[in-house]
């Protein structure tokens, strides 16, 4: 009698099996590797862009003419400042938003700040009358700033006056406060 064998046997079919199983482990085992690695690429991407953009958006706020940065809060947007005759005189959106009240507000008045700085050399003299030379803000080394509040904030509309006159000394207040706890000297 002839033996003929069509199909595979229990050996083959056993060595083809082991063979797939191989080769789906190896396809598996790459495939996860390149996923966790794509993963680990894109975190430390999106890291790397978080920690730019953070940089990119500080708070920071240079006052250049004296050499002194503070760290500014998110309620102090748009804070600048004018300098004339020595002093900084300060604005931000809110007290600019609060003199647009004012009827006899004029584009690009700023009302003369809702606080004005000025840097001097040496130590803040100990009996000092923060009339005449300002209140001490911050002492540094080798200088101190001195801020000041304005003493009228002057509207044709006197029930304007005094809301503004209130935007004003919130807004001192949170710069006092920030610039107090953070100014440093710029490096």
């Amino acid at each position: 009698m002839k033996n003929n064998q069509k199909g595979f046997g229990a050996v083959e079919a056993l060595l083809i099996l082991i063979l797939l199983s191989i080769l789906g482990f190896t396809g598996y085992y790459v495939y996860h590797t390149s996923k966790n690695a794509n993963s680990s690429y894109n975190n430390a991407s999106t890291s790397s862009n978080a920690a730019a953009q953070k940089s990119a958006v500080s708070n920071k706020f240079v006052f250049k003419e004296i050499g002194v940065q503070f760290n500014t809060a998110d309620d102090l947007k748009g804070l600048a400042y004018k300098v004339d005759s020595g002093y900084s005189y300060l604005t931000d959106d809110a007290f600019i938003g609060a003199l647009k009240t004012c009827p006899d507000y004029k584009t690009g008045d700023n009302g003369g700040g809702f606080a004005a700085i000025s840097k001097t050399n040496g130590q803040y003299p100990p009996n000092a009358n923060p009339i005449t030379v300002g209140a001490l803000l911050k002492q540094f080394p080798d200088f101190w700033v001195s801020y000041a509040f304005p003493n009228g904030l002057g509207c044709s509309d006197t029930s304007k006056s005094q809301s503004i006159y209130d935007s004003a000394s919130a807004e001192a207040h949170k710069f006092y406060d920030d610039f107090q706890k953070t100014a440093s000297i710029v490096q």
